[in-house]
């Protein structure tokens, strides 16, 4: 968890990209908001990461389907989002799957093996196995 003034430094620049940053689309700052909150429930970023976070937050994102986004993140980390809930989150080959939604309905199963490139079978045996880490990430 982030401690106090880890929070509002990403309320800062959150309220600075929702304010300054007038190319956002209504998605985008949905994103934003969103991915501030995920940091805060993960410990996916070193202190010199949190440093640069208004470099991280401007962030690539793509639509590879309906009611599917992938939000890039420039320190390497990739979330699946998937009906505006996150499903996973990756950065090379390490993987962290959210179990109360990953296999929600089968769009989702949809998205999650694109993102991943593999089927529902293969996923399961990693979260069995260990090679995937679980968390909640919503």
């Amino acid at each position: 968890m982030l401690k106090n003034e880890e929070k509002k430094y990403l309320q800062e620049i959150l309220y600075y990209l929702q304010h300054h940053n007038k190319n956002l689309t209504k998605k985008q700052d949905f994103l934003i908001s969103d991915l501030v909150t995920l940091l805060e429930k993960t410990d996916i970023l070193n202190e010199s990461e949190k440093e640069n976070l208004t470099d991280m937050i401007n962030c690539r994102i793509s639509t590879p389907f309906t009611n599917c986004v992938i939000v890039h993140l420039s320190n390497g980390w990739n979330i699946l989002k998937s009906y505006n809930t996150t499903i996973a989150m990756r950065k090379g080959q390490e993987v962290i799957i959210d179990l109360k939604y990953y296999n929600y309905s089968a769009s989702t199963g949809k998205h999650r093996n694109y993102f991943l490139g593999e089927t529902l079978k293969d996923t399961d045996k990693k979260i069995k196995n260990g090679e995937y880490q679980t968390a909640d990430l919503n």
